[in-house]
């Protein structure tokens, strides 16, 4: 019995092909037991896919899902020792996916009798070096990624790690939470499980998982002071604890940072200040506040946090707020002023305004001349006015001295380069030969800035140039403003 199925469109892999050929194959020896009704007593599948042959006999069940369920309805139809291998030229199978015409069909014997080597003795077709196959799939497409989990316990350095990698405390205190207990439910599933009760997946059933209440959060927060007091303290925490259990006499060395606080441990194990206020109306954590090392992340994390809480106030109030919630952190004063100098709202909003110094003045502004000796010039306009019946424009031409700040106006006709020479030469002959000239370059002109920038530009400087020369007007340069830099000629531009 043949059977063919045509290829989706959508494409599908070429070794996803041969495995659904291999469902097909089984599928259809089902139907040939259940229709014919005899008893055959061997069954032995072939395929020419090595990698079919792989996910067959693979038994980890690490491919994705289409491969799964497959290979799953495979191994439940058939035994995996019944699948063997056979060469794509001697496999009849290929014919009906690659097509043959009728005239070779009925020369080609394989297609009705099967490949040669079935009619020869079984022990010469069953080789067991191919039944003893092993395939790396590791490199397959298929092969699901696998997941690896790395178990930490709850030690100094988890802790170490875990709060460098946050900067906000209420945050590590809730990832601290989460952890304590997952750990609780895991716990309890392991219990479940020892008892012989059914596996329940206690994340699935708890709906709440993700919700906190205040007692998990103050046992994170005692749990994560636990272990920077254990990393810093060592030596304190031991000598406290001997006093207790021994009623020795011995105190904190002199040398330790807390020797100066009576340090003592609670009912927790935790150190706290000691002192006299025993007897007062204050709640247990004013009268002896926790104490922290200066040099750990937390306690920076403690300070950031009374800081905002305050509203980024000052010291005095950040110290006040992390006394009263409980926290005394050695040599605290430094570390908030630490804390406040870096914090960068405090600088946005205590920072002292920057100012620009202004440069050095040019050399033709700082000169003992007469007037107009060192000019600036600009043109401004256009100006429309009325002649008979005829409307025209008109533009100004501002000469400004640069060292006394006066100034002379005349009118030219045009933007053109001989309207301009016509008001430079009226302006010479009231005013007296010049010897500098400053200008923009055109590209800064506002009002009918197109038309000005464009004229300007067109302007013949070299013209103007040897005119001056003709008149004996003693010229030394024409200094053109770099673009877009108006600011550079503020002396006649706030005149306009």
């Amino acid at each position: 019995m043949g059977k063919a199925r045509v290829t989706p469109l959508k494409f599908v892999s070429i070794p996803r092909l041969e495995l659904v050929a291999a469902v097909l194959a089984v599928r259809i020896l089902a139907l040939l037991k259940r229709e014919l009704g005899i008893q055959v007593d061997e069954e032995y599948f072939w395929t020419d896919s090595k990698v079919v042959l792989g996910y067959i006999k693979n038994e980890s069940r690490a491919f994705k899902t289409f491969v799964a369920n497959r290979v799953q309805i495979i191994q439940e139809n058939s035994k995996v020792n019944q699948w063997n291998y056979i060469e794509s030229k001697s496999n009849p199978a290929d014919i009906a996916s690659r097509g043959m015409n009728s005239k070779k069909l009925t020369c080609f014997d394989t297609w009705f009798q099967g490949p040669e080597f079935l009619w020869k003795p079984q022990s010469t077709w069953l080789n067991s070096s191919i039944q003893e196959m092993i395939l790396d799939l590791k490199e397959d497409l298929e092969w699901r990624k696998q997941i690896k989990i790395n178990v930490t316990s709850a030690n100094e350095d988890f802790i170490s790690n875990m709060e460098i990698r946050f900067s906000c405390w209420q945050k590590l205190k809730r990832i601290i939470a989460y952890i304590l207990k997952w750990k609780t439910i895991h716990m309890q599933e392991k219990r479940m499980v020892t008892r012989g009760s059914k596996r329940v997946n206690m994340f699935s059933t708890n709906k709440n998982f993700s919700l906190l209440d205040i007692n998990q959060i103050q046992q994170a927060e005692e749990c994560i002071i636990k272990m920077i007091q254990l990393k810093y303290f060592k030596e304190e925490i031991k000598i406290l604890k001997m006093k207790e259990e021994t009623s020795d006499a011995r105190e904190v060395k002199d040398s330790s940072d807390i020797a100066k606080l009576d340090p003592f441990l609670d009912e927790r194990d935790l150190i706290r200040v000691g002192g006299r206020l025993a007897r007062s109306n204050l709640n247990d954590e004013c009268k002896h506040p926790i104490v922290l090392p200066k040099g750990s992340h937390i306690s920076k994390l403690i300070i950031v946090w009374c800081h905002k809480k305050t509203g980024h106030a000052g010291r005095g109030m950040t110290l006040n707020e992390l006394r009263h919630s409980g926290f005394w952190i050695v040599s605290a004063n430094s570390l908030v002023r630490s804390v406040i100098y870096h914090c960068v709202s405090c600088r946005k909003l205590r920072g002292r305004f920057a100012e620009q110094k202004m440069a050095e003045l040019p050399f033709d502004r700082l000169q003992e001349a007469p007037p107009f000796t060192y000019c600036g010039v600009d043109l401004f306009g256009p100006f429309i006015i009325t002649n008979k019946r005829k409307e025209l424009k008109r533009y100004g031409v501002m000469f400004t001295c640069l060292c006394s700040r006066v100034i002379h106006t005349e009118v030219a006709y045009s933007l053109e380069t001989d309207s301009f020479i016509f008001a430079l030469r009226r302006f010479i002959g009231r005013r007296g030969n010049i010897r500098q000239m400053r200008s923009d370059n055109g590209s800064n002109f506002v009002g009918a800035v197109r038309e000005l920038r464009k004229s300007f530009k067109e302007m013949n400087h070299n013209q103007i140039s040897k005119y001056l020369h003709s008149c004996g007007a003693d010229w030394i340069t024409w200094i053109n403003n770099p673009p877009t830099a108006s600011h550079m000629g503020g002396v006649w531009e706030r005149q306009i």
